[in-house]
């Protein structure tokens, strides 16, 4: 008898007990395909006796499913009548006096037998009780069996489809947005834990006093797109303002405030020439972020798959994209650059080096799934100016200076 603590062991344990043994009995409440231990039981298919799958809460993955459809070897439990099927059993056998077993916390799935916290007792014929335990073993295998159905293929399209369809919501729920791994949890994270009162607070302690000045230039900007179709109808000076390119002298200048906000973009030579020439390629990206409905990730693919094409040599990046965006949507996006990246990323958790993807699903999809985020229009009238701005307002609490 032996305990493995280990993942890592506990799919090499697997891997040689599929190798060793020519009869298969496996019950796991969730599995997944596309891992070495799967694909050496797919090899091995043909020595699989019982093997009862649970679907409940859509954790079984259908890379799994898809190759078992009509299977008499591979059952599911699709009908539970009471209480969640969650058994985690692996015997191995040759004979009644030749067999091993798994028993423990691991599913067979990608994550149990890679990276998980699990712990399985391994156990075999030379161990205590072992022919009573042998035979307690079969008799359950074969009480689930009895209720577990085989699959066709009309099921698993109705299957796959619920899986693609709650896959989003249960990955936050496991504080898992893509499939990189976070340096920590959620519950780690100083602002997206804040409530919208606690938020609101925050974003007003900014040192360089700029809360007042950074709402009314949002209210600004928010008034050009509602004043002009697209981007590329507003004058010179209006786009210089929203790109973030217009320098401000406050000793001769009477604006009202710093439209260097939210990231000055006045290094980035290739973007302040597009803006110069008004390209039509960043106005047209800006045409599929809506104003007023909700923005989706295809949304935000089109606008960066057409800002990408203002820079056929290149010159262009997440900084200039998401200034552009936070300006149009800054209740949606923020303006990640220098001055704010390494203090967002390290609250966040994630890498500092982010791609246009890994910008959505990294970051804004953290932060719509805040509580902040998702809290109801306030009433007050400096608040509602704030909530809606109040992605592209993270700048305020993020922002270090930096000499240049």
């Amino acid at each position: 008898m032996q305990l493995i603590f280990n993942s890592i062991e506990i799919g090499k344990t697997l891997s040689q007990l599929i190798k060793k043994y020519k009869k298969y009995y496996i019950l796991t409440a969730w599995a997944s395909g596309n891992n070495s231990v799967f694909d050496l039981l797919l090899k091995n298919q043909s020595n699989i006796e019982q093997m009862i799958v649970g679907t409940q809460f859509y954790q079984t993955n259908p890379n799994f499913m898809e190759h078992f459809i009509n299977s008499n070897k591979v059952k599911f439990m699709i009908d539970t009548q009471k209480g969640v099927y969650h058994p985690k059993v692996y015997l191995f056998e040759n004979s009644e006096n030749d067999w091993e077993c798994l028993i423990g916390s691991a599913n067979f799935t990608k994550s149990a037998l890679s990276f998980n916290n699990e712990i399985m007792i391994n156990f075999n014929q030379n161990d205590s009780n072992s022919k009573q335990i042998l035979l307690d073993l079969k008799e359950q295998i074969n009480n689930y069996w009895k209720i577990s159905k085989s699959i066709d293929n009309d099921y698993f399209n109705r299957y796959k489809n619920l899986f693609q369809k709650y896959k989003p919501i249960l990955n936050k729920i496991d504080n898992k947005f893509t499939d990189k791994k976070s340096e920590k949890s959620i519950l780690n994270s100083k602002i997206l834990t804040l409530n919208w009162e606690e938020y609101f607070n925050e974003i007003q302690k900014d040192t360089f006093h700029s809360f007042d000045e950074r709402l009314n230039l949002l209210e600004t900007a928010n008034h050009y797109f509602n004043t002009y179709c697209s981007f590329e109808e507003m004058n010179d000076e209006k786009r210089k303002e929203i790109a973030g390119i217009k320098k401000f002298n406050p000793d001769k200048s009477k604006e009202k405030f710093d439209w260097a906000w939210f990231g000055s973009m006045a290094g980035a030579g290739y973007f302040k020439q597009n803006i110069n020439q008004n390209n039509k390629y960043i106005s047209k990206a800006l045409d599929y972020i809506p104003l007023n409905d909700k923005v989706s990730y295809q949304n935000y693919l089109d606008f960066i798959d057409n800002f990408k094409k203002a820079f056929l040599s290149g010159g262009d990046g997440v900084a200039t994209a998401t200034r552009l965006l936070s300006m149009k949507r800054p209740d949606v996006f923020i303006c990640l650059d220098n001055q704010n990246k390494k203090n967002l990323c390290k609250d966040f958790g994630i890498k500092q080096s982010l791609n246009y993807e890994e910008y959505w699903t990294e970051i804004i999809a953290r932060i719509q799934d805040s509580i902040w985020w998702q809290s109801e229009k306030p009433k007050n009238e400096i608040e509602l100016k704030a909530w809606n701005g109040r992605v592209a307002m993270l700048d305020v609490i993020f922002y270090e200076e930096k000499n240049v």
